[in-house]
């Protein structure tokens, strides 16, 4: 975590990657809103988003954009311990979803490093995580589910958040612009360069829903971090976005792959794995951010062990930071082990509903339904009903939500031959405005019991 560049340079030190540019070509699927599939976790529905082993490679590119955010200081004078104390402190708080607060220390840290192309840069990253986060759309089945990224998204960022993103990525941008006009072979102001455009494609991706503006920066940052690594092989830090891309590039559908191969485009799979695995035991300041990265792949890969080990590892690493405990849930569920899944999920509501630091992000509200839907799948139905319960008897649940649970609510009293329980939730959906077709289904249930699962 945080800006050193006292880089580790031991261990043996690898060649430089071959030349080549390469690009990512949108995917075709699309990601499709159902009534089974409501706030986060999407993965609560509990259907595998990848279509067989190839899902959409996208999302995986929007895991590396953070990363370069922690790299060094480019002047020697800007790495002063409290300088490196105070970057640190942010990057806990921005982890730990304290998003305003590391806005903060790194606008303080801005007025103190006038020159340092870091604090605005990581500003800018901070509030792009936040503005996803608020979206509800920092979690683990987002970067693998086929497509979601290419639908327009109902939420508009605010306007004041929006010009000051813009404005922090031209005052780093320019900083280490400024620091290559003096010295054109600083490796750190290159990087941040690279980082600048990383998160303008981050951005105009996951944000604005452009693919083709995203797709621009994003070539940008990876020719710059690649001719990087070319420069100075022991830049470990580095590989973390090398290694993604040589991933992303392998895994190309095959009838985008062999043109690609054709005009120079190279990736390996195993090698991009090896690269990133590199930047998480040898780099200085992506430690946590390549871990990550891995638990993704890993879970993408069905390699699951692997995948929840590094789960676990940034839950200790971040405790305050409820979507790394979501994700041990996500993955143990994957990997079959279902009673460990429903502890875990149970345990990450019974946090937020106790008000536990970082929890208390957890919106209850929407969360519920989709729980509820899960923990009915893996026939934990009395846990469901509560879980429904909860949902409509919270002041705070939205109307859809509220109508959704109330629907499944009455279905399991109806199963349970509790017909007057039923009754009362569907005459509640009743009550409430039509969300899709809810009247239509309580009108039906209210006319026949509803008995199958």
């Amino acid at each position: 975590m945080g800006t050193n560049t006292d880089r580790q340079r031991e261990g043996e030190r690898k060649p430089p990657l071959s030349k080549g540019d390469l690009s990512v070509t949108e995917p075709r699927e699309s990601f499709e809103l159902r009534k089974d599939n409501v706030g986060i976790p999407q993965h609560l529905s509990g259907k595998d988003p990848r279509p067989g082993r190839r899902g959409t490679l996208l999302g995986l590119l929007l895991a590396l954009f953070p990363a370069p955010l922690l790299l060094g200081a480019p002047d020697p004078a800007l790495r002063d311990p409290d300088y490196l104390r105070l970057v640190d402190a942010a990057f806990e708080r921005m982890y730990n979803l304290q998003y305003e607060a590391a806005i903060a220390t790194f606008s303080s840290l801005e007025a103190r490093y006038p020159s340092h192309p870091g604090p605005p840069l990581h500003a800018a990253g901070a509030l792009w995580l936040q503005e996803l986060f608020e979206r509800q759309e920092l979690d683990l089945s987002r970067f693998i589910a086929p497509g979601y990224f290419n639908k327009a998204s109902d939420r508009k960022m605010q306007d004041s958040q929006r010009k000051a993103f813009f404005e922090d990525i031209d005052r780093g941008r320019g900083f280490a612009e400024d620091i290559l006009s003096r010295e054109p072979g600083n490796e750190d102001a290159r990087f941040f360069q690279g980082t600048a455009e990383a998160l303008l494609a981050a951005f105009f991706y996951t944000v604005d829903r452009q693919t083709l503006d995203a797709f621009g920066h994003a070539k940008k940052a990876y020719q710059q971090h690649r001719n990087l690594i070319d420069q100075d092989p022991a830049y470990y830090d580095a590989y973390i976005s090398v290694g993604l891309y040589e991933y992303i590039v392998d895994n190309l559908r095959w009838y985008l792959k062999w043109p690609a191969k054709m005009i120079g485009y190279r990736g390996s799979e195993e090698r991009g794995i090896e690269y990133l695995e590199m930047a998480r035991s040898k780099g200085r300041s992506v430690t946590e951010e390549a871990s990550a990265m891995l638990m993704v792949i890993y879970f993408r890969e069905r390699r699951y062990r692997e995948a929840l080990a590094l789960a676990s590892h940034l839950h200790r690493r971040f405790p305050q930071n409820f979507l790394f405990h979501l994700n041990q849930g996500q993955i143990l569920d994957r990997m079959g082990r279902k009673q460990e899944a429903v502890e875990t999920y149970s345990a990450v509501v019974a946090l937020a509903a106790q008000g536990r630091p970082g929890y208390g992000r957890l919106p209850l509200d929407t969360f519920r339904y989709p729980l509820g839907k899960r923990l009915r799948e893996l026939g934990r139905t009395e846990m469901a009903l509560r879980t429904f319960t909860e949902c409509v008897d919270d002041p705070r649940t939205p109307n859809r939500e509220r109508a959704l649970c109330h629907l499944d609510a009455g279905v399991i009293a109806d199963q349970r031959g509790r017909r007057d329980e039923a009754a009362q939730h569907y005459e509640a959906v009743l009550a409430l405005p039509q969300i899709e077709d809810s009247h239509q289904q309580a009108r039906r249930y209210l006319s026949r019991p509803r008995r199958g699962q």
